[in-house]
């Protein structure tokens, strides 16, 4: 019995190797990594010892809190007219639902804090290599076609996922380097330090040249949460922190306000939202195209109180919508909300978007609560880029999201019940 457990493990384990450190490069891989998941999950049985687990109250709670949001999605299929996107959204958020029935009924005591922090290095190691590959492939399309700005920059540099969607995990993987380097008490092989050292500038100048708004306004936050904790991790230094404070609002106010365009899209943003234009046909760059579908996604979503539009039936919405208005420049794109928020909101209602923010709020006062850092930042992370991009209606938020949140709540669960479970930001 003992070796059968221990080889369902050790494929559970392997699994969650190849999800990890798949997730920088592709999105298709996760659906057969998901099902592979759900079998072993089924295949091993003990639901004895599987119930067990679900006596502990927060365990329950969690499972049931992440499972809901996707049972939701499943019952706005029935009220959807167009069943064939509804069911392709259902398929795309599979992994919402697999994810923590599979995580969160694992055996904890499997999960040494070794096999823990492999899991973060993969994923460290699978973005360097992916920002290696980018830029190997930027710089032949640049030779090729002589141009060395334009293949160095925002989606020219980003040749497996939207930009936004790239700079959100490598950001998390900046704070898993920053996390073994300055706050991890065991002792790593030099090669291992010098590698994660060299991580950090790789990591920062990549986010940078993607231009994701978010994504260098995200890692602004995170350089400046991380830099203000160091310097009060053994004292308070209030003057310390008053000029380090000071500094970062000049920085960033020669960032935003004097780097030319169109290498500083935080400036095109700020004068879209400063200085509206008249008329949509007019906002065609991405700020002004988000505040026109914005305020579309609002009036939609009021408009179908409470339970949305079903599934299925988002994007056709908005689409009737832009057509209407006569919002040429978006209808030919039919984007979606690119806001998390308000696509949640216009498919599902109000009960839709109370579960989304449950889903990531209830799980932040407790990472606080226990001082999960690393957490924290991935759900901050998570919901600023959910201001500006539906990031659950494409696979490469979807399985990023849902692998590392039942993760990150898994250990959180078991910090203080078992011996072996990592005191870690995790």
């Amino acid at each position: 019995m003992k070796k059968r457990k221990n080889i369902h493990f050790s494929i559970f384990y392997f699994l969650l190797i190849l999800a990890v450190g798949s997730i920088p490069f592709t999105k298709f891989l996760l659906l057969p990594i998901t099902l592979l998941l759900f079998l072993n999950f089924i295949v091993e049985g003990a639901w004895k010892e599987k119930l067990a687990r679900l006596k502990n109250p927060k365990v329950l709670f969690f499972m049931l809190l992440f499972v809901s949001f996707y049972l939701l999605y499943c019952i706005g299929l029935f009220y959807s007219s167009n069943w064939r996107t509804a069911l392709s959204s259902l398929e795309c958020k599979l992994i919402l639902f697999i994810a923590p029935i599979v995580i969160l009924s694992s055996d904890i005591s499997q999960f040494m804090q070794k096999k823990v922090h492999f899991l973060w290095k993969v994923f460290i190691f699978s973005s360097s290599l992916l920002i290696i590959t980018n830029l190997a492939i930027s710089l032949s399309e640049a030779i090729t076609f002589q141009n060395y700005k334009l293949f160095f920059f925002y989606s020219k540099l980003s040749h497996f996922m939207h930009p936004s969607y790239s700079a959100m995990h490598i950001t998390i993987a900046l704070a898993f380097s920053l996390y073994f380097l300055f706050f991890n008490k065991q002792a790593s092989p030099r090669w291992e330090t010098y590698f994660l050292y060299a991580t950090l500038p790789l990591f920062f100048i990549y986010i940078i040249l993607l231009q994701s708004k978010a994504g260098i306004l995200i890692l602004g936050f995170l350089i400046f949460i991380f830099t203000l904790f160091y310097i009060n991790r053994k004292k308070r230094y209030f003057f310390r922190s008053f000029i380090f404070i000071l500094a970062v609002l000049l920085a960033g106010y020669f960032v935003i306000f004097k780097f030319s365009a169109p290498f500083n899209r935080l400036h095109i943003a700020w004068e879209a939202i400063s200085t509206p234009k008249e008329g949509t046909e007019q906002a065609n760059d991405g700020t002004s195209l988000r505040l026109a579908v914005w305020q579309v996604s609002f009036d939609l979503g009021v408009k179908n109180l409470p339970f949305g539009v079903g599934t299925g039936d988002t994007n056709d919405e908005l689409v009737k919508r832009y057509r209407e208005d006569n919002m040429t420049y978006v209808l030919k794109k039919e984007l979606n909300a690119h806001n998390q928020y308000l696509q949640t909101f216009l498919a599902l209602g109000i009960l839709g978007i109370l579960l989304l923010l449950a889903h990531f709020i209830i799980p932040l006062i407790y990472a606080v609560k226990y001082r999960q850092w690393v957490y924290i930042i991935f759900i901050i992370t998570v919901l600023l880029n959910f201001l500006v991009e539906s990031m659950l209606e494409r696979r490469d938020g979807t399985n990023f999201i849902a692998i590392f949140n039942a993760l990150f709540c898994y250990l959180m669960i078991y910090k203080h019940d078992k011996e072996e479970t990592p005191s870690y930001a995790a």
